[in-house]
């Protein structure tokens, strides 16, 4: 039987995961990884520490299901982060991440000149998580590296490029650019030249399930395997998310909670309803876009709320805080929470906010707390949901994933709050999963991608919402809506930079 390795570099964690000819995973194993932050607004990470890490993980996943029979290899990887290389791919700097926000000057720059231009051409704010203004901020404040630099890779990119010395990305990482034209699927030039970039630094675009590079000797010989083995492309993890979890035709929407919580939905053409609300980009499948609202926050608060409590990031801690949470009565006892420890992202994107508790009393303990943190980033959630019904006619059902959604009563509690029947997903790692369905689709292994990806999308629970508790989260959310606006115009006043 031949098999697929899927790398997908999330941010916070590299995931490997072994799926066999049938499309049944056999294997998944995580190695985390850290990120540095050493000014406010500043998000890093070390492009060695991936290697390492997926080095690692793919190893103790194959060990594990004692396999080494790997016909293909495909890669996900974050969205929108920058990693400028040299003619030999050695990193220049450290790579910047989509919640990074140095580049503001560039972004409010790039916005005054280009904004309609720009809007027309993708749908998209300028706003400082793609990745023209980073690039800018590259150009302008270390002039040296940005002219000494090769191409600018994306995190998987960068990987693929260890794993087989070709460089490249994917349209679907390419359209997390703002000079990407996805009519054409190719880098919009006249853009690249009206922002200043040279033209050189762009790589080379290929489909997500494209044949992209081989195994070279030398990363054979870490992994234990052959030389030459196939690597496809690959995708942006939310684009290879989209494929699996099944989400594929107009209307359908897909929730995944990792470090952040983002909220996808296909849709059938650009809208202005979600300019600068949410973002537009190229799915994996041909002529098709997926909308998506980015919770920057999201599976964040959960990490943050367990290092401050427990020193660490322990997800059997965070189990414990949800047993203790169960017994808290919805709406936290009056506690509400702010979920914008690096700002809010949709439907905002307003960089000075931040996290806050309001509502604490003497008696509030860790347990209302964090019930509280669980209902802020629903509620947050919901509001790009709400935005995502008048963009296309209403779901049927919101399909969730990911290791948030794991969190005993979560599910249930989005199930209230968005007023949906909830699906969760079986398998939690749809980005790593719709890397290993391109994988195997790259090489004919697979011959209907949308056909397998919905065989593999399985079902283990659906959660109806329930009609009081529907209706007391309305008052509630109505109550959370108030808490943001008048806190905003407080925090742009002390927090705007």
């Amino acid at each position: 039987m031949s098999h697929i390795l899927a790398l997908d570099l999330g941010t916070s964690a590299v995931k490997c995961l072994l799926m066999d000819d049938k499309g049944a995973v056999l294997q998944v194993y995580a190695e985390r990884y850290p990120s540095h932050s050493t000014k406010p607004g500043w998000t890093e990470q070390d492009p060695e520490n991936w290697i390492k890490a997926a080095i690692n993980a793919a190893n103790h996943c194959m060990n594990q299901a004692n396999c080494r029979d790997i016909e293909v290899i495909s890669l996900s990887g974050h969205m929108s982060a920058l990693l400028l290389v040299d003619h030999e791919g050695t990193p220049l700097f450290p790579c910047i991440t989509l919640s990074d926000t140095r580049s503001g000057h560039q972004t409010a720059r790039i916005r005054q000149q280009m904004e309609k231009k720009i809007f027309d051409l993708t749908g998209n704010p300028v706003i400082d998580a793609f990745l023209a203004p980073k690039l800018l901020w590259m150009k302008e404040t270390h002039p040296e590296l940005y002219d000494h630099a090769k191409h600018f890779l994306f995190p998987k990119d960068y990987l693929r490029y260890r794993l087989s010395g070709e460089f490249g990305t994917d349209r679907t990482d390419a359209g997390n650019t703002l000079f990407f034209n996805s009519s054409r699927n190719d880098w919009d030039w006249d853009m690249v030249d009206a922002l200043g970039i040279r033209r050189s630094l762009l790589p080379r675009i290929f489909q997500p399930f494209e044949i992209a590079g081989k195994l070279t000797k030398a990363m054979a010989n870490l992994l234990q395997l052959q030389e030459g083995i196939p690597i496809v492309a690959g995708a942006a993890d939310m684009a290879a998310s989209a494929l699996g979890t099944g989400t594929l035709q107009s209307g359908d929407v897909a929730l995944t909670i990792g470090t952040s919580a983002t909220m996808l939905s296909i849709v059938p053409t650009l809208h202005p309803t979600g300019f600068s609300k949410v973002t537009f980009h190229p799915h994996v499948l041909p002529n098709t876009m997926y909308a998506l609202g980015s919770h920057f926050s999201g599976g964040l608060s959960l990490n943050w709320f367990s290092e401050t409590f427990n020193k660490t990031i322990d997800y059997s801690f965070l189990h414990t805080l949800v047993k203790e949470a169960e017994h808290i009565p919805p709406g936290s006892n009056g506690v509400v929470f702010m979920p914008f420890l690096v700002g809010s992202g949709s439907p905002y994107f307003h960089a000075h906010m931040r996290g806050t508790f309001l509502g604490m009393s003497n008696s509030t303990d860790r347990a209302t707390l964090f019930r509280a943190v669980l209902e802020g980033i629903s509620f947050n959630l919901k509001e790009t949901l709400t935005l995502l019904e008048r963009m296309n006619q209403p779901p049927l059902h919101i399909r969730i994933g990911g290791g948030g959604t794991h969190l005993g009563i979560w599910p249930s509690m989005l199930a209230n709050i968005f007023g949906y029947p909830v699906q969760q997903l079986k398998h939690s790692d749809a980005s790593a999963i719709g890397a290993a369905l391109l994988g195997g689709y790259g090489i004919g292994m697979f011959t209907d991608l949308q056909k397998t990806s919905v065989e593999i999308a399985e079902i283990i629970q659906t959660i109806e919402p329930e009609p009081e508790l529907r209706t007391d989260y309305q008052l509630m959310y109505a109550q959370y809506l108030d808490c943001y606006s008048t806190l905003e115009p407080l925090y742009q006043t002390y927090y705007t930079k």
